[in-house]
């Protein structure tokens, strides 16, 4: 192409010479050691331009000649890699038509034309791990990991792959160490991060998750308050664990550094609280209970507060009574001043709170207690008439659960 259009070139400015010289041809002489030539103007640049195309047409075929064998490789491997792209669109087809075997064949054929073959090895795991062949999947994720050797740039997208898809086949031990490579390589993966807090959380390595939570904390791809969720849960269940151990030192490192924004958190105060009382600071238990209650009024912290063995009950009472003044109409908390009493042999006073929670929001669990104290107060029909209104309330309860469970039905 490029001779054609150089032959061109020169055929037009031979024209145009030719016509501008017609009346006068001009004339050259060349004398050099006793060799004369003569000739005409146009003649002289006719023929430079001859020999100038001649000279680019040797050039260019030697080029064609001494570049055939790379030429030749290039093109043999532009033909392999359309072949395979070929194959991964036809596979990807079949993949999402559920003709899972059909595209696990085309991707493990074509991978090796391909000049990206870990991608079609991830991609054959995934069909792999569709048909429930856990040890094909592994083999492919071997060969996208050989892959990866030449390719490093490339590790992410096997070790998120293989993370995803143990995870989902519950393999959480090798979910999590693929996790982790990700993390050490692009500490701020948004997705590695996330997957990371649920196998840990999965797998009830809430230690581990407490040292990835300022890393969510800082990603901007977490909300506010799901970084919220995450550390109340996970500070909650490490509180409830230092309880079942009764490990006193760990209880106290806990409380030291729990995060400001934790310190009234509901749940989290409830599972500190009973780690306390687990490991007998039943004194500080309760003043980290009535300072919180001071705060933030939440009926789980009551509970809490409620169900602390005291030596002293007439201080837990004359408390839930102050608390009482202020919130009148907490149906609730008279029930936890009757559970109090009750437990304590103060018959009149928990009759009288139970009585005050029946009237203001009666509840099964109101109407147990009721029948208890009424059998202890020797009213045994009365105590009959409390259980029957509890149990009647209960199974209305659990209906109500069950009508709410059951999916909508279409209408036909």
């Amino acid at each position: 192409m490029k001779f054609a259009l150089w032959s061109l070139v020169a055929l037009v400015a031979t024209l145009v010479v030719t016509l501008l010289l017609r009346q006068d041809n001009g004339y050259l002489l060349i004398q050099v050691a006793g060799w004369r030539w003569e000739s005409s103007l146009v003649m002289m640049v006719t023929l430079l331009l001859a020999a100038e195309l001649i000279l680019l047409l040797v050039v260019t075929i030697l080029y064609r000649i001494l570049t055939l064998p790379w030429r030749t490789v290039r093109w043999w491997r532009q033909r392999r890699q359309r072949k395979a792209d070929e194959s991964l669109e036809r596979s990807l087809e079949e993949l999402n038509a559920g003709h899972w075997h059909s595209a696990e064949k085309l991707l493990n054929r074509y991978a090796h034309l391909s000049s990206n073959a870990g991608l079609y090895w991830l991609t054959a795991a995934r069909v792999a791990q569709l048909q429930g062949s856990h040890l094909r999947r592994d083999r492919y994720l071997l060969e996208a990991k050989n892959h990866t050797r030449e390719h490093p740039d490339k590790k992410i997208c096997v070790w998120m792959t293989e993370a995803e898809l143990c995870s989902s086949h519950h393999q959480l031990d090798r979910a999590i160490v693929c996790l982790e490579q990700v993390l050490k390589v692009e500490p701020n993966h948004s997705h590695a991060l996330d997957m990371l807090s649920r196998a840990y959380r999965e797998s009830g390595r809430w230690h581990a998750l407490k040292t990835l939570l300022p890393a969510i904390e800082r990603n901007a791809a977490f909300s506010h308050n799901h970084a919220i969720d995450l550390s109340v849960q996970t500070y909650a269940q490490l509180f409830a664990g230092t309880a079942e151990h009764a490990d006193k030192d760990m209880v106290f490192e806990l409380w030291r550094r729990l995060p400001r924004t934790l310190r009234y958190e509901p749940l989290v105060l409830a599972a500190g609280v009973e780690a306390l009382s687990g490991i007998g600071e039943t004194d500080k238990a309760v003043d980290t209970l009535e300072d919180a209650l001071g705060h933030c009024w939440d009926a789980a912290l009551i509970r809490v507060y409620a169900n602390l063995s005291l030596t002293d009950s007439s201080h837990q009472l004359r408390q839930l009574e102050r608390w009482a003044v202020n919130h009148p109409d907490d149906a609730f908390l008279f029930m936890m001043m009757a559970q109090v009493a009750f437990r304590h042999g103060e018959w009149a006073i928990a009759r009288t709170h139970i009585e005050k929670a029946l009237s203001l929001q009666p509840s099964a669990h109101a109407y147990a207690l009721y029948g208890e104290l009424l059998q202890r107060l020797d009213q045994p029909e009365q105590a009959q008439s409390a259980f029957r209104h509890a149990l009647s309330m209960f199974l209305a309860d659990e209906s109500r659960k069950k009508l709410v469970e059951v999916p909508a039905l279409s209408l036909i």
